[in-house]
C-alpha cells in the first residue's frame, strides 16, 4: 500500500470548506474524518503504543478516541483564547485565570453538559488541581458554565479545562468514555460560530437538522430489524444511538447504578474485553470489576462465586471475544443472570447482527457501529440494544429513555445511515472472505494458531447462536511461532494497517501492542502465549512487623527518596507491586516490566558516610529499581561499576525503623528473562558492589556462600540426616536449599512449580528462634515471619505467614497500571481478624488510597511517620 507514516485511512478522506477563512494551515486540521491511521511497520507500531514524540508529531488523524483529533485541539485552543481576550475575563474566579495563563493548559470538548460536570468531577477528584466548565454559546462566545444541566443542544458545547498536570486523565476521560464531540462537530464549530469568524456568515443551513432526524429513525429501524427474530421481535424505540461504541457502554453502565442498591458495585467482566470497557466500568464509573476469563471453567468459578455470596450489579462479555474469538456460554450466563439479579451485557461487535442471532440471551446488546454496521472508516457510532423479552426491559427502557440526551451530530447520523444501507451484503462477503483466509494461514509452517470462530475449540458454542447460511465473521487473528516471524509478516503484508476493525477494505493490527501494550505480560497470559517462566520464593526473616502493606502503584508516580538531606526525586516509568515494612522499607516487590527484587539482611553492610551526591533511604532502594529499569541488564548497566568497585552515587542513607535495628540489607533482583543480580556496599570500601550470574539460583545472605564452588557430594552428606535445628550457621541453610533446587526436577505446569517453590523454602525456614539482645531483653530477631512467591511473567504474588493461617494471593495484572491511576493498598492486619478474608484471592479486597493514607516515598507528601 503506498502512503505516508501517518496519512488517513481511508486514504484520502478529506473535506475540504470553501468557507474555511484559515487556510491551508487550519484546513490541514479540520479535513480528515477518517478513524484510523496508517502505520505501516512494526517499529512504528511499538513507537505509537510507546507515545514516541517522534512518531505522534508525524500523525495527521488516528482513531478518534486514542488520538484527539487535531481539529478538537485547535477548537480547545480557540475557545480557552478567547476566554483569556475578553474584557469580561476580570469576572471570572482568579484560580480559572490563572489557569487560562498558564503554559500547557488544555481543554478536552463535550457537547453535554451533564458530560462536562462528570468529567470535572473526574478531574478534581484526582487531585492535582483543579478543572473548570466553559460553556461556548454558538452565536454569543464562551462563559463560566456555573450551572451544567442534562442537556445537548446544537447552539452549545463544553470546554473542560485543566492545568497540564491533569492532561493524562483528561485524556483517559475522553479514551474511555466516548463523550467528547466528533471531527465534523468541531470543524462545524470552527468553520462556522459567528464569534470565531467575526467576518463570515454562520453555515449553519448546511447541518441539515432535518435529513438528520431521519436518518436516525432509519438507522433505528434498520438495527432493530437486523436484532429480531421470528419469535423476539424489537422496535425502533428499543434501540438507543450514541456518537460512539463506548458511549453506548458508558450508558449502559450510567443506568446499572439506578438498577441496583449501593451494595451491588461489583460487575463481572467475562473474557478478554475491549480495554475501555473495563476501564470505564472501574475508573469513570467506580465499580469494582471481578475479573474472569472465558473458559468453562472460568465459568464454574463464576458459579460458585455467585453461590457463595457474591453480589453482581451486572456481567459484560463480547461474543465472540477479541482478539481470541473465543464463545462463551451466553444460555448458562442468561441463567444465572436471572437467578442471581444481574443485568447481561453483550457486545456483539464482531459477530454482527447478520450473523448471530444474541438478542433473546441478554438482556441488552451494545454494538460499535464504527465498525463493520459503517464500513467506511470515517465516522463513530454505536448502538444499545434492549431484549423485549427480558425481565429487566421495562425497567431499562424507562431509565434510557427518560435520561437519554441526544449527542449524535447530524452530520455523523447522516453518514452512518448512507454507509450502512448495504451492511448485510458486506458481511456475508467479509466473513466469506476471513473464513478462507483462516482456512489458508492454518497450514502455514510459521503460524503457531489462527484465532476463528470457526476452527476455535468453542465453535460448537457458536453455533448455537449463528443463522442459517450465515458466517463466522470478518475477523481473525493470528499468533506465530516466532516474535520474528510475526514481524516479518506484519511488515511485508501489502495492505493497510492501524487501528481498528470491520472495514470496508481489509485492515491489519498487531491487536495486543495497541490496545494492551502496558499489559503485555498480562495479555500474553489471558491470549495463552507461550513462555518459559519461573517462580521466585523467599523466606522473611526479620523482627515482626505489624503494619506489613502491599502495594499497587501505577506508573508515572512522583517519588521522593526518603531523606531529609538532599533527597533523590524521580518519576517511576513502570508500575510497580510491593510490600513495605515499618512503612519505610520496600522488602519485596516485583514491576510490570517482570523485574523482581528482594531486600536481605547483611550484616557487614556499610554504606558510607553522607557526601555530596543525591541521597536515597535504604528503605527506597528497591523501589528506585523497580520504578526505572525493565531487565537485570539495565540496572548493571547504569548502577555497577566494571571491577568489583562500584560508584557511589546515589549515596544510601540507613533507616532506623525503630531503637536497636539498622537497615543492613542488599539487593537480590532477577528479571523476566531469568537474570539475576546482587548488589551491595561492604566494608573497606564502602562502595557498590554487584554480582552477577545467570547459573545462581540462590540468593544467600552473604555473596561468599553464593561466589564458592560447590562440592555437591560434600553437601549431600553434611545434610544426610540432619535436623534443620542442627545447623548453627544461616548460610548453611543455603546449602540446603541449593541441594533441592539441584535435584528437584522442573514442573510441567504452574500449580506444581508453586507447590515445589513452596516445600523448599518451608525446608528452610525457622520460625521459633529466640535471640537475646544487648538490654537482656527476648526479642524475635531472627525467626522466619513470612514469606513470598513471585511469578514474573503471570503476575501472580503469594503471601505465606509463618506464625498465622493467613496465606493469599493477588493478581498484579488485573490491576489498572495505567499512568494517573488510583494507587492500591492492602493491610495485612486488617485480614488477621477474618481469616476467611485472609486467604485465598484477595485481589479485589485492595482498597483504594485515601487522603489520609500515608504512601512512603511519594514526593507530594512525603514525611516520615
Amino acid at each position: 500500500m503506498q502512503a505516508e507514516l501517518g496519512s488517513s485511512l481511508p486514504p484520502g478522506d478529506k473535506h475540504a470548506s470553501p468557507t474555511c477563512p484559515y487556510t491551508p494551515e487550519l484546513q490541514e486540521l479540520t479535513t480528515s474524518k477518517a478513524v484510523s491511521v496508517y502505520i505501516p511497520t512494526w517499529k512504528d507500531t511499538v513507537a505509537w503504543a510507546r507515545r514516541d514524540p517522534d512518531l505522534i508529531s508525524q500523525l495527521k488523524t488516528g482513531y478518534p478516541r486514542f488520538f484527539v483529533p487535531l481539529v478538537v485541539g485547535q477548537l480547545a485552543e480557540r475557545l480557552l483564547k478567547w476566554s483569556s481576550s475578553e474584557p469580561t475575563l476580570d469576572e471570572l474566579p482568579s484560580e480559572l485565570r490563572a489557569l487560562l495563563a498558564a503554559p500547557g493548559r488544555s481543554a478536552m470538548i463535550l457537547p453535554a453538559g451533564h458530560h462536562a460536570r462528570m468529567c470535572r468531577e473526574y478531574l478534581n477528584a484526582q487531585n492535582k488541581g483543579a478543572a473548570f466548565v466553559l460553556r461556548a454559546d454558538f452565536n454569543n462566545g464562551v462563559h463560566l458554565a456555573e450551572t451544567l444541566f442534562r442537556r445537548c443542544t446544537l447552539d452549545e458545547i463544553y470546554a473542560v479545562a485543566y492545568p497540564q498536570e491533569l492532561a493524562v486523565d483528561a485524556k483517559a476521560f475522553w479514551q474511555h468514555t466516548g463523550y467528547g464531540v466528533s471531527s465534523r462537530q468541531a470543524t462545524h464549530w470552527l468553520e462556522s460560530a459567528p464569534f470565531l469568524n467575526r467576518d463570515n456568515k454562520s453555515s449553519r443551513s448546511q447541518l441539515q437538522n432535518g435529513e438528520a432526524a431521519d436518518a436516525k429513525v432509519v438507522v433505528q429501524k434498520r438495527i432493530a430489524h437486523l436484532f429480531s427474530t421470528e419469535t423476539n421481535r424489537l422496535d425502533a424505540d428499543d434501540v438507543f444511538l450514541y456518537p460512539s461504541g463506548m458511549s453506548s457502554i458508558s450508558h449502559t453502565a450510567d443506568t446499572i447504578g439506578h438498577l441496583t442498591t449501593d451494595e451491588k458495585r461489583t460487575v463481572a467482566i467475562f473474557g478478554f474485553l475491549y480495554v475501555d470497557t473495563f476501564k470505564v466500568l472501574s475508573k469513570i464509573y467506580g465499580f469494582d470489576c471481578k475479573l474472569y476469563g472465558a473458559t468453562p471453567s472460568d465459568l464454574d468459578a463464576l458459579e460458585e462465586d455467585l453461590a457463595g455470596g457474591l453480589q453482581l450489579s451486572a456481567l459484560f462479555t463480547e461474543f465472540p471475544g477479541n482478539p481470541l474469538l473465543g464463545s462463551v456460554d451466553l444460555e448458562r450466563l442468561q441463567k444465572l443472570a436471572i437467578d442471581y439479579e444481574f443485568l447481561f451485557v453483550v457486545d456483539d461487535t464482531v459477530a454482527t447482527s447478520v450473523n448471530v442471532e444474541l438478542i433473546s440471551y441478554c438482556d441488552v446488546v451494545c454494538t460499535s457501529l464504527t465498525k463493520m454496521f459503517s464500513g467506511g472508516c470515517n465516522v463513530m457510532g454505536g448502538s444499545i440494544a434492549l431484549n423485549p423479552q427480558s425481565r429487566l426491559f421495562p425497567a431499562m427502557r424507562r431509565l434510557l429513555k427518560d435520561g437519554f440526551v441526544d449527542t449524535y451530530f447530524p452530520p455523523d447520523a447522516i453518514v452512518m445511515e448512507k454507509n450502512s444501507a448495504d451492511f448485510k451484503e458486506r458481511v456475508v462477503t467479509a466473513s466469506e472472505n476471513a473464513e478462507r483466509t483462516a482456512d489458508m494461514l492454518r497450514s502455514h509452517a510459521s503460524v503457531e494458531q489462527v484465532y476463528y470462530p470457526k476452527g476455535n475449540p468453542t465453535q460448537d458454542i457458536y453455533e448455537r447462536y449463528k443463522r442459517p447460511e450465515r458466517g463466522y465473521g470478518y475477523l481473525l487473528s493470528i499468533r506465530f511461532k516466532t516474535p520474528e516471524a510475526a514481524i516479518a509478516f506484519h511488515d511485508g503484508l501489502d495492505v493497510a494497517k492501524g487501528p481498528s476493525l470491520g472495514t470496508n477494505f481489509t485492515l491489519c493490527c498487531a491487536y495486543t501492542l495497541f490496545a494492551h501494550f502496558s499489559e503485555l505480560d498480562w495479555a500474553a497470559k489471558t491470549t495463552g502465549e507461550n513462555k518459559s517462566t519461573f517462580i521466585i520464593g523467599r523466606s522473611v526473616d526479620y523482627v515482626a512487623d505489624p503494619y506489613l502493606t502491599f502495594w499497587v502503584f501505577p506508573a508515572g508516580i512522583d517519588r521522593h527518596g526518603g531523606t531529609h538531606r538532599k533527597a533523590l526525586q524521580w518519576r517511576s516509568r513502570y508500575a510497580s507491586t510491593v510490600a513495605v515494612m515499618y512503612n519505610k522499607i520496600t522488602v519485596e516487590g516485583m514491576n510490570e516490566k517482570g523485574l523482581s527484587g528482594s531486600i536481605l539482611f547483611l550484616g557487614g553492610s556499610h554504606f558510607g558516610d553522607p557526601d555530596t551526591q543525591p541521597t536515597l533511604s535504604a528503605g527506597a532502594w528497591l523501589q528506585y529499581y523497580l520504578d526505572q529499569y525493565e531487565n537485570v541488564g539495565e540496572v548493571e548497566k547504569e548502577n555497577c561499576p566494571t571491577t568489583a568497585w562500584g560508584k557511589v552515587s546515589p549515596q544510601i542513607i540507613r533507616d532506623n525503623p525503630f531503637d536497636g535495628m539498622e537497615t543492613k540489607m542488599h539487593i537480590a533482583i532477577s528479571d523476566a528473562k531469568g537474570g539475576n543480580l546482587i548488589i551491595e556496599h561492604i566494608k573497606p570500601s564502602n562502595q557498590i558492589r554487584c554480582y552477577s550470574n545467570e547459573d545462581w539460583d540462590v540468593a544467600a545472605g552473604d555473596t561468599y556462600h553464593m561466589q564458592r564452588s560447590r562440592n555437591k557430594k560434600r553437601i549431600r552428606k553434611e545434610i544426610d540426616g540432619r535436623a534443620l535445628s542442627q545447623w548453627p550457621m544461616p548460610y548453611e541453610r543455603y546449602d540446603r536449599l541449593f541441594f533441592y533446587n539441584y535435584h528437584i526436577r522442573k514442573s510441567e505446569d504452574f500449580a506444581s512449580a508453586l507447590a515445589t517453590t513452596m516445600g523448599m523454602i518451608h525446608g528452610i525456614m525457622v520460625p521459633n528462634i529466640k535471640v537475646s539482645s544487648k538490654k537482656r531483653k527476648e526479642k524475635d530477631i531472627w525467626p522466619t515471619q513470612w514469606m513470598m512467591y513471585t511469578a514474573p511473567h503471570e503476575g501472580f504474588i503469594y503471601y505465606e505467614s509463618a506464625r498465622t493461617p493467613l496465606n493469599f494471593n493477588y493478581q498484579f495484572f488485573k490491576f489498572d497500571l495505567h499512568e494517573g491511576s488510583d494507587i492500591k493498598l492492602l493491610r495485612v492486619k486488617d485480614l488477621k481478624w477474618n481469616w476467611q478474608k485472609g486467604t485465598g484471592d484477595v485481589t479485589s479486597q485492595f482498597q483504594t488510597k485515601r487522603g489520609s493514607d500515608f504512601v512512603p516515598f511519594m514526593s507530594s507528601s512525603f514525611d516520615l511517620p
